[in-house]
Parts: C-alpha cells; structure tokens; sequence
C-alpha cells in the first residue's frame, strides 16, 4: 500500500486561532522519543497555553504526590521584538495563522503573521523537531520575516523555565509550582551552557545551546527564569532574517552518550534534517495502514505516531507514562495502560521496546514488595500508580485550595489487580517475541513475589464458599468498594495459576532457577498451594441470559443506558463519581475488557451476550474503554460496531471535545488501542499457540489494511482486502514461519507469499 506526499491524511492542521485552545494543541501536537518531549507552544510570552518540556528523568516532589514529572527548562524558547517591543500573538494581533504537525517528517510548524501597535506586519515561522538518530536532541528553526516595514528585528533564542508545574498534573492549573533553579550558565557568541537543579530530588539536567544565525549583534539576556541570546538584526523589508537552535539536553543520571551531537563543532542542519526524515521513512514503512474512511485513516497515522514517538529506543530499561511526554498530567505516572495497550504493541513490533517495558517492572520490584508491607500484603504489590522508581504515585486526600474543597482518591487503596497485569503482560511479550530465556534469567523474583501477593490476596469467605477481595475498584472507576469483582478476582486467580505453572516450567528446563526460588522461600509444595488457591475463586454468577455481572450485587443497582456515543468523554464530576455509582452504568469496559484479556476463559457466544448487555451500558469515559469492546465485537462478527470504536479510538485525541483549556496530553491507550483492534480484532491475530493464527474479518468502510508484524523472531506482513488475506514472510527470516488461517495451516518460507480466498468481507 502507497501513500502519495500530498496525501492529507499525513498533516493534522490547526488553521484558526482561538487562545482558549492553545493547549489542547500544545498537547496534540507535542513532540517526544521517550527520552525527552516538547509542546507546541505557539508564543511563550502571550500565555495563551502551557508550554511544556520535559525529560524522563526529571522527576521532583510535589504537594500532593511524592514525585513529579517536572516541567523542566524548555530549549525552544523564542520570542521576536520589533524596535525592542515583543510581538505578542493575541488573537487582535494575528492576521494570518497556520500550526500542523507533519506525521511522515515528526515535525512541528507554525506560520503566523503579527500586527504590531503601529500597525506593521511581521512574519514568524517556526520549525521544531527531535531529530530521530539522536535522543536528547531539539532542533528549532526561527525564520522572521518583516513583511511591510524595516524596523529593527531582535529574535531571542534560548531556554526558559517560568511556566512550572501545577498541582495533581494539572488538576489545579493556576497554581503553579517551580522545581528547577538555574545552578550556573556559560555564554560565548553562539553558545548557550547551563545546568539546572530540581527541588527535592537529587537529578539535574545540563543543556548546551548552539545558536546558529547571522545578526549585527548578539548579547546575553539572563532573566530569572530565562537565559536566552539576544540576536539583533538591521535588515531591509522582505527579507528573511534566520536562526537555528540545535540544543542537547541530559540528565546527570541518564544513560551513556547515544551519539549526540557535538556542539563544538555543529553539524550541518540539512544533513541532520535529512537523516531524521529517512529514519522516519523507514519506520513509517514498518507500521500499520488502512485505506477506505479518511477519518480512520488519519486517526491510525496519528496514534502510530505517537506510539512511534513515546519509545526510548536507547534504553533497555523504559517505561511509558500515561501521557508520554506530551503533558504533566498524571505526573509522569505509569499505570496499566503500559500492561494491556503500549506492551502489546510494542511486542508485535518492537520486541526490544517490550522487554525495556517490562525491564522497568523488574527493575522496580523492591518497591512493588514494600509497598506491599505498607498495605498490609506480603509479595509484590505493583502500585496503581507507579513513579519512576516504582514507589506509589496514587494521591488520597486532594485539596483544591482555591475552592475550599477536598476530595479522596480511592484508587491507589482500592485497584488491587496491577501484579496480575504485570503477569498478563509478561505473558503476552513471551507468546509474541518467544523470548522464554528473558523469564529464567530477569523474571524469576517477579514471578515468586508476584505469586506469592496473589496468593495473599485471594482470602476464603465461608458467605460465598470460595476465595475473593473485597472493597475494591476494578477496571470502571464508577464503583468503588465492592465485593468479588469479576474482573478482579479472576485476574488474580489466572494470574496466580499462571505463575505457578510458569515457575514449574522454569524448575524443570533451567536447574539454576531452583537456587533463585529457594532464596525466596519457594518450593514445589508453594507452588502447588497456588494452584489451590487459585481453583478456589469466587466468581459472581452470570444471569440465566450468560451475562456476568461487574461484582456481586450489579443487578440490583437501578439500570442507565448511556446517551452519547463513544467517541466523546462523559462530562464527569471532578470527585469520585458518587453520582454514577448509584447506577448501572459504567464508566469503562470492565467484564467486557477481562474476556478480551482472557479469551480463552469465554465462548464466543458468551463474549456476545456481554458485548450486547453492557455497550449501550458503558459510557466509555475513558481512552482505555473502546478497545475491549471492539475487539470482542470483530470476533462476533458485529464489524459494524467494531469500526465505529475503532474510529473512536484512532480519533480519540484528534476529535477530543473539550478543547478550551484543555491541557491533558496525548492519550497513548486510545493510541495502542487501535492497532490492537486491527491486529487483534480484524485480523484475528493469536500467538498463544505453535502457529501463528489469524480468524480474519475486514469491515465496513475499510477496504484495505497492511499490518507488519513480528512473531518469535520472525516478520511479516498481512494485508487484508474484500479478496481475502495475503500473509508475506520477510525474505530476512532466518527460519520459516508456521501460520494458520481459519484453520488452514501452511509454512511461510523466508520471501514466501500465501494468499487465503474467502468472503470474509463484511
């Protein structure tokens, strides 16, 4: 499948100004690489949006949560003055406008023209970009142009650090916090060094400047919150006065040198230019495409961006926050979202990304044990949420000082179920990759101490006559504390099982692992008490139709069907929600989602009966919802509904309502969530077996879709039409790869086609 450079569906546009929405572009338009990101902020000095840079290091205490994704020294600063007066982009100013993201080339620009107080008319245009062979690298192209008059122009060029963090991520926008100060600065002609400290956290972060341009003079602006190099240009009308930034920024515990580049002798900006292109070029070959509805079709391009862009490629230990590195929302805070979305993307495509993934979960697992202790649990309870040292980043009692209000937070006590995510994901990157050596030789404590939690959280209750949790929160934040939640216990239990067993495998293949066990006081006679333990489980009772109930006593809760359709977020109280909990109808998929996670636990037909109670029931209040949902509708065959949550997901950030202030970042779940509705959902793809299997369906409105994969080792690509499947293994694979369509099985040799006729059109 081709696309075509003037294809539109490669460039998401923003051509009309309204202030109120600069920081839901700031957000959707954000750069990052996983090691570093960047809003799209249109002017610093207006402060019409957020500006935002952050560094996945950079982590500093807060009010309300121990530690913070910190809003650090942003490196695209700029302003412009004309005749020392800085133009401001306010919308009485603004006479003409253009902001887009370029997906195909992973830049940013911005086109915008200013009337000033005397009414003369200058032109900006920015360009912003992380160049891709690098990884704490920004590039900024300034090019200003005086359009009508030929005052004198000054363009400052450097970093600026006054926009500081709001409380809770955000949650309380106007009070702002400031976790960097400057510890000290060099500046020679065309150099910009500084190093920053946070507060309350031991990381800091150095920057090294280089400032590219031609003016008749340049000086230092030092400000509190700014260090910036002022360049002073007397130029005639029309002519285009330039300035590169090419900025390296590092963290003082991050990683090795990723071959960044020296800035003391500045490479050529063309060839960085192009040699990011071409990496794009090529990944952009390696993803999913889809033709037919260009809705779908942009929504896909833009979430396999984002997803592209929040991978830290030069790291083998990485987690993805919720946002990225697009926002501070969430505080930089790992959840599940890592688990059940980002995870398995990443394994179908980026086996090395999935095992950083991962990596960062075994790398945390002291903290998952103490938090256990502090909760009362013995194992590893992986928290809710998690900071970057895998310490609890769940707040409790939040206070809004400016209305005299405060609130509990519920879910860092109450969700119960991470480990068994934890569990599920690793599960799901050893079906893919086949990487059984990753868990003798890093998995082993996780997999004891993972067990070992499970198995204590699984308790007896001689009212239900089996094993269960109780006062919990599963998946849909509209109920909170109740009693044998399905989705709960039954991760839990195939959580438990599932470590048993792994851990046996692992005794009988790798005799070292017995040492690794018994050091933790693991035996056979251990292991098989978790199996016990987890056969015993209490699971609530589906009604006489096959539908399971969300946790004992759902039924009796009055009925709600949703009015709005998925697409859009159900305006929801700021507190817990004690409005929809007296209600059936859910916030996000629940029972819907754990049969997605566990098919093989459900018959089709009974995933249907749930699909059909509970989706007009489900207000798919969050970016993690449609997924669930329309993966278990292509396996039923309601393609129809699945392509409508597929758009809804795709879409989910570019067709976000509320825009007005809206500063929240990208939504990566929704992101993963539509490739794993193409790959697991219409092509039916299942690599739990010896072979790869596919069960495909192609919808409505699509009538095309090309999905390269990764299987144990070995690539290839299917590509889906009304004609049928053609599955193409990668002329590279070193061994064939063994495929079943339909329950037709062949051996793809390397370079070998095999294309499978059915009416699998919807």
């Amino acid at each position: 499948m081709t696309n075509t450079a003037g294809d539109p569906g490669w460039t998401i546009r923003r051509d009309a100004y309204d202030r109120a929405e600069d920081s839901f572009y700031e957000s959707l338009f954000a750069l990052s690489n996983g090691r570093i990101g960047v809003r799209a902020t249109v002017d610093f000095e207006a402060g019409g949006g957020v500006p935002g840079f952050f560094h996945s290091r950079l982590y500093a205490r807060s009010v309300t949560v121990r530690r913070h994704l910190v809003n650090a020294p942003n490196p695209t600063f700029r302003s412009v003055l004309v005749d020392g007066v800085p133009l401001l982009a306010t919308p009485d100013r603004i006479t003409e406008f253009h902001q887009h993201l370029d997906l195909r080339r992973a830049r940013q620009e911005t086109a915008l023209t200013l009337r000033d107080g005397l009414g003369r008319h200058t032109r900006i245009a920015t360009t912003t970009l992380l160049p891709a062979q690098f990884t704490g690298t920004v590039l900024t192209r300034i090019a200003v142009t005086a359009l009508d008059h030929d005052a004198p122009v000054t363009i400052l060029a450097g970093t600026d650090w006054s926009t500081g963090n709001g409380d809770l991520g955000g949650q309380l926008p106007r009070v702002r916090i400031h976790h960097t100060e400057l510890l000290e600065h060099d500046h020679r002609p065309g150099r910009l060094d500084l190093r920053v400290g946070s507060f309350g956290h031991p990381e800091q972060l150095t920057q090294r400047l280089a400032i590219l341009a031609d003016p008749a003079y340049r000086d230092l602006v030092v400000g509190r919150t700014r260090l910036a190099e002022g360049l002073r240009f007397a130029r005639s009308a029309g002519e285009e006065l330039r300035a590169d930034v090419i900025a390296v920024v590092r963290a003082e515990h991050d990683d090795a040198a990723h071959g960044e580049p020296d800035l003391d002798r500045v490479p050529d900006i063309a060839d960085v230019i192009a040699e990011h292109e071409a990496i794009w070029a090529a990944r952009w070959e390696q993803q999913a495409e889809v033709a037919g509805d260009p809705q779908v079709v942009e929504g896909l391009r833009y979430s396999q961006f984002q997803l592209m862009s929040s991978l830290d490629r030069g790291s083998t230990v990485h987690n993805v926050p919720a946002r990225g590195l697009t926002s501070e929302y969430h505080s930089g805070h790992f959840f599940y979202n890592t688990e059940f979305f980002a995870l398995p993307h990443a394994a179908w495509t980026d086996p090395a990304a999935a095992k950083a993934m991962l990596r960062f979960r075994v790398s945390t697992l002291d903290a998952a044990v103490a938090h256990a202790r502090k909760t009362g649990h013995v194992g590893a309870r992986f928290p809710e949420e998690a900071d970057l040292f895998g310490d609890s980043g769940s707040p409790s009692l939040v206070r809004d000082v400016l209305r005299d209000d405060e609130w509990l937070e519920r879910a860092g006590e109450q969700v119960v179920h991470t480990s068994a995510d934890v569990l599920h994901a690793l599960r799901s990157y050893v079906q893919i990759t086949g990487d059984e050596d990753f868990l003798a030789e890093e998995c082993v404590p996780l997999l004891a101490e993972t067990g070992r939690y499970l198995a204590g959280l699984l308790r007896f209750d001689p009212e239900v006559g089996g094993r269960t949790v109780r006062r919990v929160m599963g998946f849909d934040e509209f109920h909170y504390e109740v009693d044998h939640h399905f989705g709960t216990n039954l991760l839990v239990s195939w959580g438990l099982s599932w470590a048993a067993d792994t851990l046996r495998e692992l005794l009988a293949r790798h005799p070292e692992v017995r040492d690794a066990l018994a050091a933790r006081e693991v035996d056979e006679a251990l292991l098989a008490e978790w199996t016990g333990i987890a056969a015993e489980v209490h699971l609530p009772r589906p009604r006489h139709d096959g539908v399971i109930p969300v946790f004992d006593g759902y039924f009796a809760l009055p009925d709600e069907v949703c009015e709005l359709t998925p697409s859009h977020n159900l305006p929801l109280p700021v507190k817990e929600n004690d409005e929809r909990r007296t209600s059936g109808l859910v916030k996000q998929a629940d029972v819907v989602q754990t049969m997605v996670l566990l098919p093989e636990q459900f018959t089709r037909s009974e995933i249907a009966a749930n699909l059909a109670f509970y989706d007009p029931r489900t207000a798919h209040g969050s970016s993690l919802s449609p997924t669930s949902h329309a993966i278990a509708a292509a396996w039923v065959g309601d393609t129809r509904r699945a392509v409508r949550l597929l758009a809804a997901s795709a879409r989910y950030n570019l067709d976000f309502t509320h825009k007005a202030n809206y500063r929240n970042g990208v939504h990566l779940a929704a992101c993963a969530g539509a490739w794993l509705i193409l790959t697991r959902g219409f092509l039916g793809a299942d690599a739990s077996g010896d072979r790869l299997r596919f069960a495909p369906r192609l919808p409505e409105g699509i009538t095309e879709m090309r999905v390269p994969l990764r299987w144990r080792g070995r690539a290839l690509t299917a590509t889906l039409t009304s004609s049928g499947l053609v599955l193409a293994a990668d002329a590279t694979n070193d061994d064939p790869l063994p495929v079943e369509v339909d329950g037709v099985q062949a051996e793809l040799s390397p370079g070998k086609t095999e294309s499978y006729f059915a009416p699998w059109s919807s």
